[in-house]
């Protein structure tokens, strides 16, 4: 339990630097640091995939420490003709995925997008995601705008949490 808070602390650091490290001019800096208190992506990481035509699982946390609630309304990757977010229901004994066009994201709350849920599909990979490796991505927010994040791949098929999805 221990490990995982230091993780998870550890992990909004580096989300933290990797923003700011980010932008260009001084006064992007301040505004890409500002829009990384205020809304948090962290724990981001993707599966590898077998085959170039697999499209990719990212999966990833996002926190919104506003008082205003924001909508994540676009996902993209320049490794991917395009992302989307889908979520698994469960209805009748039967899952079924179905794509969103945005996510909610409560002012003070956090949402989670982790297999066998809310998760990003990015379709025409460029190549296959292979463990360790880098995978820059665009979250575009309805009131913070365009934030950067890079997932990681997992080198484990089940991926970091282990869980079964596609």
């Amino acid at each position: 339990m221990r490990f995982t808070a230091l993780f998870r602390r550890l992990s909004i650091v580096a989300c933290l630097f990797a923003l700011s490290a980010c932008s260009s001019p001084v006064e992007d800096s301040a505004e890409s640091a500002q829009v990384a208190q205020e809304l948090a992506i962290f724990n981001v990481w993707a599966r590898p995939t077998l085959t170039l035509k697999q499209p990719g699982g990212v999966y990833l946390e996002i926190a919104n420490n506003t008082d205003t609630d924001d909508t994540l309304v676009a996902v993209s990757s320049p490794r991917a003709s395009r992302g989307e977010m889908h979520d698994n229901l469960h209805q009748d004994g039967v899952v079924r995925m179905v794509k969103l066009e945005q996510v909610v994201i409560g002012a003070g709350t956090s949402v989670h997008f982790k297999p066998g849920g809310m998760h990003i599909m990015l379709m025409g990979l460029d190549s296959q995601l292979v463990g360790g490796q880098d995978v820059p991505m665009t979250f575009t927010f309805e009131h913070a705008g365009d934030v950067d994040v890079v997932a990681v791949v997992s080198s484990d098929m089940m991926g970091m949490e282990g869980a079964h999805g596609h």
